[in-house]
């Protein structure tokens, strides 16, 4: 054998030893623990920790910490939470091979459900579809508390993990200490504690990944079972029969339920009167108070007891018939009648369980105080004396017996509201499986419904929705009539009268008044609503205008009319004698009116109309201003035309249709006049100011690049006699 070959000899058994590991590996991979071999690990450490405490030095079990950020937590204290956390983690362990199992279990009964059917014989009763429901119900709260402590274990396992990395780093600061002092024996200690620290801390992390792991089983179990049951509640409403039978056996039992609950009110009504009695006559008796509190009291709690436990069985009775109503509903629903009532049943089914809610609330008080008190009395033990000790007894036993009865009506509003709450699921499920004539019919309903309401009663007459529409069709038919018939009587037989006009006019117009007065009478005779109906506005009407309300039933109808014809309305700009302003508001009295200054001006409404009234943007927001302007003669007229024009037609907010228009107003004594004239779009008075301010400015700036003066005044000086001129030198004049 040659040299080479030796060393690839080397080379080749070098690989092979070096592949040998991953080849195993490879071919035989190592199984994963089960949940056993885990538990049996866990008790291991279990007992090595148990060990571990029973070697601890004596001491208290629970140190006091030391504030030192670099001290560990002690020994004992470590080992502890370590043997807490170990207990809980076998406990996980074992549950979850439990809920792996049960999951295992709902996933093949939901093959078999899917495949097979239910075990139960059609058709499918009432019975079987509730307990279903109450199933699921049941799996929704679990459902919802498995989501709920899946992100408190998160929550837990991020703490966890920042506790271990937190001990983790503390060891590594505490190792370098002890490299640099190695003699150090109390840096010896407090790293050996810090390791226990550790392994309790990464048990902590493993407790809470398998309280993690444990909640997310046990919310995808919940889901199964949900799935389970819902597909069951599916087959079971696929063949679903809601006999006759099946609501009269749940009336009977209700009834029976009634009657029971009504003998039980009268007896309690004996004990109330009894108890009450027994008070009295303590109360009234000519032994001391002090001698007779422990007595007092207890007879007082009975009487309260009594009261309350006769209200709550009232309550329940009402209850009853409410449940009556939810059954026969659950039936009609079932059997696809009463559909036009669905909305009404479903609004009448929501406040029940409104209802249901708040009594719930008020009762979980009063029982959270019962126990209270109760807690109070049987912690109480400074009377010793036996008399004192019997009647705490007997106060005690009232409290009880409050206490179930209290907890009675809470499980019967439980049922009460579980019933309420599938009439609700088959209600809004029928209601969405209805057909479009069915909606229209329910529209109709709604409409007809909204056509009898009463607007106004009076004894035995109302006045409805219906009446006041038909009488305002009646009235305003009526209103055409009467105007043609008044033209057509007034051109035939009136204008042929041998008698002056004015009287013409006014006969006309009292026939007018007297054709609408019937017309309005026999509306309201038409749909049978008495004339009594206005006596009480009359009477006010007379009352007011008595009290010297005549103005401002004068406003409030010139309000009406400003609101109908429109001539001044809200945003306008309005000028009523020396009042320029913005129209803010139309009210029924008066108008509000904001002039430039800020001020608001009240104008009343008959001012409006009784007074000239200037507005400024009745059809559109567009007003025409001016703005004039005055050059020095030998000024070119035309190019003061066309730069004034151009100024104007620069400023953006001068409209350019119309356009501007300069005219050339006069020859005046020191200047040549001109004025241009242009549109503009305004909201308040000082839009039109601040638009003529920028074409002045505009003016001005255009006639100084064009060498054009505007002239000031100047005055000519004449003497009557010779007047002296001097002329005064520079030196004179600094002297």
């Amino acid at each position: 054998m040659t040299v080479r070959a030796f060393f690839r000899l080397i080379i080749l058994l070098s690989l092979l030893w070096l592949a040998l590991p991953g080849l195993a590996q490879t071919a035989s991979p190592t199984p994963s623990p089960t949940a056993s071999d885990k538990v049996t690990e866990l008790r291991d450490k279990l007992q090595e920790v148990q060990r571990r405490l029973e070697e601890a030095p004596e001491g208290a079990p629970f140190s006091v910490r030391s504030v030192d950020p670099e001290a560990p937590p002690g020994y004992v204290d470590s080992l502890q939470r370590y043997d807490v956390n170990l207990r809980r983690l076998i406990t996980l362990e074992q549950g979850k091979a439990r809920i792996k199992t049960e999951s295992e279990q709902v996933s093949e009964a939901i093959k078999e459900v899917s495949s097979r059917g239910l075990d139960v014989p059609k058709p499918y009763t009432v019975a079987l579809l509730d307990g279903l429901q109450s199933e699921l119900d049941v799996t929704g709260e679990k459902l919802r508390s498995a989501r709920l402590a899946t992100n408190a274990a998160k929550t837990s396992e991020d703490l966890e993990s920042q506790r271990l990395s937190k001990l983790q780093a503390l060891r590594r600061r505490l190792l370098d200490r002890l490299n640099d002092s190695p003699g150090d024996v109390e840096l010896k200690r407090r790293v050996e504690n810090a390791m226990v620290a550790i392994e309790a801390a990464q048990s902590g992390v493993d407790l809470a990944q398998a309280e993690l792991e444990t909640s997310k089983l046990e919310q995808e179990l919940a889901e199964k079972r949900q799935e389970l049951l819902q597909l069951k509640i599916q087959l079971v409403q696929d063949s679903f029969r809601f006999s006759e039978s099946t609501l009269q056996t749940q009336l009977d039992s209700l009834e029976a339920d009634r009657d029971q609950a009504t003998e039980r009110l009268k007896s309690f009504k004996k004990s109330e009167e009894v108890s009450s009695q027994r008070l009295n006559t303590l109360l009234e008796d000519g032994i001391p108070d002090s001698e007779q509190v422990s007595e007092i009291a207890a007879r007082q709690e009975w009487v309260t007891t009594h009261q309350r436990k006769r209200r709550l069985l009232e309550e329940k009775l009402e209850y009853i018939l409410s449940r009556r109503d939810l059954w026969e509903w659950r039936y009609l629903t079932h059997q696809n009648q009463g559909s036009t009532n669905y909305s009404e049943w479903l609004e009448s089914t929501r406040g029940l369980l409104n209802r249901l809610n708040k009594s719930r609330q008020v009762l979980d008080t009063e029982l959270t105080q019962i126990r209270g008190t109760l807690s109070g009395l049987l912690n109480n033990e400074e009377e010793s004396e036996q008399e004192l000790d019997r009647w705490r007894e007997i106060q005690i036993q009232a409290l009880v017996n409050r206490q179930k009865a209290i907890e009675d009506l809470l499980a019967y509003h439980k049922e009460t509201a579980s019933l309420a709450k599938r009439l609700q699921a088959e209600l809004t499920l029928q209601d969405q499986q209805r057909s479009l004539g069915e909606r229209a019919g329910d529209a109709w309903g709604t409409l007809v419904d909204f056509w009898n309401i009463e607007l106004y009663t009076m004894g035995d007459s109302a006045v409805t929705v219906g009446k006041l529409c038909v009488a305002v069709t009646v009235l305003i038919l009526g209103l055409g009539f009467v105007g043609r018939f008044t033209k057509f009587l007034s051109a035939r037989l009136i204008r042929v009268l041998p008698i002056r006009e004015n009287v013409k006019a006014n006969l006309e117009r009292f026939l007018r008044y007297f054709l609408i007065l019937l017309v309005f009478l026999f509306s309201l005779h038409v749909v049978n609503i008495p004339l009594t109906i206005f006596t009480f506005l009359g009477g006010t009407l007379a009352i007011a205008v008595g009290f010297g309300a005549q103005n401002i039933l004068n406003n409030f109808i010139s309000g009406l009319i400003l609101m109908v014809e429109r001539p001044v309305r809200a945003g306008d700009m309005v000028e009523v004698d020396d009042t320029l302003g913005v129209v803010e508001e139309i009210g029924a009295r008066s108008t509000r009116v904001r002039i430039p200054t800020g001020i608001h001006v009240i104008l009343p409404n008959s001012v409006l109309l009784e007074n000239k009234v200037v507005n400024w943007t009745l059809e559109d927001s567009r007003i025409r201003t001016k703005v004039s302007v005055g050059v020095a003669y030998g000024s070119s007229p035309q190019q003061v035309i066309d730069l004034v024009s151009q100024a104007a037609n620069d400023v953006n907010e001068v409209l350019k249709n119309p356009g501007p228009i300069v005219t050339f107003d006069d020859f005046a004594d020191s200047s040549l006049n001109f004025t241009v004239h242009f549109w503009v779009a305004v909201a308040t008075p000082m839009d039109r100011d601040r638009v003529c301010t920028k074409v002045r400015i505009h003016i001005d700036e255009l006639f100084k690049e064009h060498n054009i003066s505007i002239p000031f005044p100047q005055r000519d000086l004449n003497f009557h006699e010779p007047v002296p001129v001097r002329v005064v030198s520079e030196k004179e004049q600094e002297s």
